[in-house]
C-alpha cells in the first residue's frame, strides 16, 4: 500500500491538530489528561498508516518491529534517567530511527512528525532542564499507545 496524498494529509492534520491543541493547556501532560481518546487515536493512526504503507506483509512486519524498537529505546531513556532533557530524547529518537532504510516519502513523513513533536516539546521545556514529570507521563503514555499499535501488526 502506498501513501496517497489524502492519507498523508490526514495524518499530518491529525498530528498537527493534536500538537497545536496542546498550546491551550499548561503542559503536554494536561493535554493528554484532558484529551486521552483523541491523543490515542492520533498516535494509533499515525503508527498504523506508517506500518500499513508496507507493500507486503513482510514489509509491514519490519516496519512494526522498527517502531517497537525505536519506542522501546526512547522509553528506556525516559524511564532510566530522571534528568533526561528534551535534547536527550530527540537524540535518542533520531539515532533509533533507521533513516537509511526509509524510502524518501517515508523519510519526509517521519521527519515532519519528529519536527512537530520537537516543536511541541520545546514549548514546555526549560532549556537544559529535565523533562517535567507531567510531560514524562504523557510522553510515556503516547509511546505505549504507539508500541501497542505496532504490536497489532506483529500478532498477525
Amino acid at each position: 500500500m502506498k501513501f496517497t496524498k489524502a492519507m498523508i494529509t490526514t495524518v499530518f492534520m491529525a498530528v498537527f491538530l493534536c500538537l497545536s491543541g496542546c498550546s491551550t493547556f499548561e503542559t503536554l501532560g494536561d493535554y493528554v489528561r484532558e484529551n486521552p481518546v483523541f491523543a490515542s487515536i492520533v498516535t494509533r493512526q499515525a503508527v498504523a498508516r506508517y506500518i500499513s504503507a508496507g507493500d507486503i506483509p513482510q514489509d509491514q512486519e519490519v516496519r512494526a518491529q522498527n517502531v517497537t524498537k525505536t519506542v522501546s529505546k526512547v522509553m528506556a531513556v525516559l524511564d532510566g534517567n530522571p534528568t533526561t532533557t528534551v535534547d536527550t530524547l530527540l537524540i535518542t529518537i533520531d539515532s533509533a530511527i533507521p533513516w537509511e532504510e526509509l524510502s524518501p516519502p517515508d523519510r519526509v513523513l517521519v521527519t515532519d512528525i519528529v519536527v512537530l513533536v520537537e516543536a511541541e516539546l520545546r514549548k514546555y521545556e526549560v532549556e537544559n532542564e529535565p523533562v517535567k514529570d507531567s510531560a514524562r507521563v504523557a510522553i510515556r503514555e503516547l509511546f505505549e499507545v504507539a508500541k501497542s499499535a505496532a504490536q497489532l501488526y506483529l500478532l498477525k
